[in-house]
């Protein structure tokens, strides 16, 4: 699900060529194209889901924050010149309403010195000043009425109104399903309680008592009422920021503390008992202090589709493998605590890794005897043909790995779609999106385009498939593909403010097999094409804000050399392509070499893309002190531990909205959240990608393959 800004008018546009961009909440993402080219026209899917969009108005903004802290100052004053002010006393009967008068005004003019002083030395706004006075004003008129009251005869009233007040002000009565019921109460029954306590004989009307008794509460109601009107409307990255920082707290606190809490969570996300040795893993977890012992969902759901094989047919399976002696194929085995390889190459790949941690003998007691295949190529290779779910012994002896390398083999890799999958439409209106659901993003079968859009499915230059499940550990997979998911593991970067305002990228021309015809769409060299610098300038779409309390409206615009100065991306190999499509990238986008990985620490962020499989630099820039913008279609065994806008900022495969994501974080109020996503996401190697968890995630990764050969349990 992308978060989507769209305009409520449609303006026209002209387009020499169109490119879907499909989502699951029927929005669209206006394409980058260089200005001397007519602009592209974004598409859209039709709406498959129930979700919405998240709104762009929150009840609370910084603005707000800063209102409220004024507020307090303001009414710790006026509570003292109340204090301190002289009242003419008058006698029983008499009107208070000239005293009040001046209560009101000396109370006013001081909230309004105050507010200014505020605005002077504090940096509150203009709105500000305005929301501090006129509160301030309210409280005024508020206290004005209760000494109205109280010297009239009427302490009752004030006692009763202060009592419907308390209804409004406290928020644990407006919650549960009688909260508006309590709150209703409470306040019928103040006014009853006042009434019975009415003196008979006073010369103020009753209609002004009415209205006294209601003044209490206008405080609130102009508390509650300002924000909604006059304060700034969040840009939608810092809505998306604030969830994701919601979610991983609401993740963080609900992990389980004991054992017992362990399997009692497993049994309830899975519906199955746990592996064998769960329970001494869950303890090694809780030793150790793993911050997320509950979340492996990705990892352990992705051994579903291999439960509902017979144990024996996945002997076979590997059986076969093992006779089949595939180069990109890694066969080990664990037997009694040793560890031995089909190939030297594993040694290089996870083995020293491996017998590292095989040494300890709290690991040793709880490894089972398996044998494991790895696939040691970037690219996945399991996609399990339907017919073929629970294969018979003959089938399984005759498994073959087709190679469709070079070729363009979206029907084979997405054969488990349903037929009625998402096709992407033209349209003709303008938007800026923002992912606002990773996992629907990565779901493959929403959106069709992709084939088109990333090199992998559009023509890739490696690929060994497979239709049976074979239980192969492979180090990233799309959401089509059935291979299970291997773990991995990768300096710090300068301080934040020691950084430059920039998006940083060079990489190879990696991700598929390039030709003359499909060059462009390549999900690398596209990204390239629409921001490398001297290109420029480009015809985007950024949003725009008319006022500070307006809703944020797309535009379309040039490029200036201002926003272009904010990116630096470049080719810095060009290869896999045939000799012509080699020449024409090279002409388009001149390699400019490689760089060691420490020139990406010199900008505040840095782009991650998807190359012929996962991301090998992935964790050493989450470390690095820069926040990263992750662009992939593939799933990892951290996707449960990492959340986006929190932890690292999602690019949509399309990728039109960096621009806007970029001139954003260009701001006072971008680059404050900029920072406090690098810092949350080099907060998260520390405390969840520590050696020990890395070595307690293979260790569980290892127990839940186990488990399938040895269903007794």
């Amino acid at each position: 699900m992308l978060l989507s800004t769209t305009p409520s008018t449609t303006p026209s546009t002209k387009s020499s060529k169109t490119t879907s961009s499909t989502t699951s909440l029927g929005t669209t993402t206006a394409s980058t194209t260089p200005s001397t080219t007519s602009s592209t026209t974004p598409s859209t899917a039709p709406n498959k889901s129930s979700s919405t969009t998240p709104s762009t108005s929150p009840s609370t903004s910084p603005s707000t924050t800063s209102a409220s802290g004024s507020m307090a100052t303001v009414y710790v004053v006026l509570a003292h010149l109340a204090k301190s002010t002289t009242i003419q006393e008058h006698n029983e009967g008499e009107s208070c309403v000239p005293t009040g008068e001046i209560l009101v005004t000396q109370l006013s003019l001081s909230s309004l010195g105050i507010a200014t002083i505020l605005m002077v030395f504090m940096g509150d706004t203009g709105s500000g000043l305005l929301v501090t006075f006129t509160l301030g004003v309210a409280q005024a008129v508020q206290w004005s009425s209760f000494y109205c009251l109280t010297t009239s005869g009427f302490a009752m009233a004030s006692a009763t109104s202060q009592l419907a007040a308390f209804a409004v002000r406290v928020p644990y009565l407006q919650q549960g399903p009688f909260g508006a019921d309590t709150s209703s109460f409470i306040i019928v029954a103040s006014l009853v309680m006042y009434f019975l306590t009415l003196p008979r004989m006073n010369s103020m009307p009753l209609w002004s008592r009415i209205i006294l008794m209601m003044v209490p509460l206008l405080p609130r109601s102009m508390t509650v009422a300002i924000p909604q009107t006059w304060a700034r409307k969040s840009h939608p990255i810092e809505l998306l920021h604030l969830e994701g920082r919601r979610q991983y707290d609401d993740m963080v606190s609900r992990q389980s503390k004991t054992v017992e809490e362990a399997i009692t969570e497993y049994h309830r996300r899975y519906f199955r008992a746990p592996p064998t040795g769960f329970d001494s893993w869950a303890q090694l977890a809780l030793d150790n202090d793993m911050l997320l012992i509950d979340e492996f969902d990705g990892m352990t759901k992705a051994f579903e589709p291999y439960q509902q094989v017979d144990p024996t047919v996945l002997a076979k399976i590997l059986e076969r493998v093992l006779d089949m002696d595939l180069d990109d194929l890694v066969i080990v085995k664990i037997e009694n605590s040793k560890i031995t390889s089909s190939s030297d190459r594993f040694w290089n790949y996870h083995g020293e890794y491996l017998h590292d941690w095989l040494a300890k003998p709290l690991y040793k007691e709880l490894l089972p005897n398996l044998t494991i295949i790895l696939n040691t190529f970037d690219e996945p290779k399991v996609v399990i043909d339907s017919k073929y779910a629970q294969p018979t012994l003959d089938q399984a002896s005759n498994i073959q790995f087709t190679n469709f390398g070079k070729t363009h083999p979206w029907s084979r890799m997405t054969l488990n779609c349903p037929g009625a999958s998402p096709v992407s439409e033209v349209a003709e209106h303008i938007a800026v999106e923002f992912v606002a659901d990773l996992t629907q993003t990565q779901d493959v079968c929403q959106h069709r385009e992709y084939e088109k859009l990333h090199g992998f499915f559009n023509t890739p230059g490696n690929l060994n498939l497979v239709d049976l499940p074979v239980p192969l550990f492979s180090q990233a997979r799309p959401s089509t593909f059935h291979d299970l998911i291997d773990d991995y593991d990768e300096e710090k970067g300068f301080p934040w403010d020691q950084k430059r305002t920039s998006l940083y990228w060079r990489g190879s021309t990696t991700g598929g097999y390039n030709t003359i015809e499909n060059w462009q769409e390549m999900h690398r060299q596209r990204l390239v094409l629409s921001t490398i610098p001297q290109n420029g300038p480009y015809n985007i779409t950024l949003l725009e804000q008319k006022t500070t309390r307006s809703s944020w409206n797309p535009y379309r615009t040039i490029s200036t050399p201002k926003l272009q100065g904010l990116f630096e991306t470049s080719i810095s190999e060009v290869v896999q392509c045939d000799e012509e499509a080699c020449d024409e990238l090279k002409a388009a986008l001149p390699p400019e070499g490689s760089q060691p990985d420490s020139a990406s620490y010199h900008h505040k962020y840095v782009l991650d893309m998807d190359g012929n499989g996962f991301s090998g630099r992935y964790y050493r820039i989450l470390r690095s002190r820069s926040a990263v913008i992750k662009q992939t279609l593939l799933k990892e065994w951290h996707d449960d531990w990492l959340v986006p806008w929190y932890h690292f900022i999602p690019l949509s495969m399309q990728g039109s909205e960096v621009w806007e994501m970029m001139r954003f974080f260009s701001t006072d109020e971008g680059d404050e959240i900029g920072a406090a996503i690098a810092e949350s996401s080099s907060r998260w190697t520390e405390t969840n990608l520590r050696k020990v968890d890395i070595e307690l995630v293979t260790l569980r990764l290892i127990l839940e393959y186990g488990a399938l050969f040895d269903r007794k349990q």
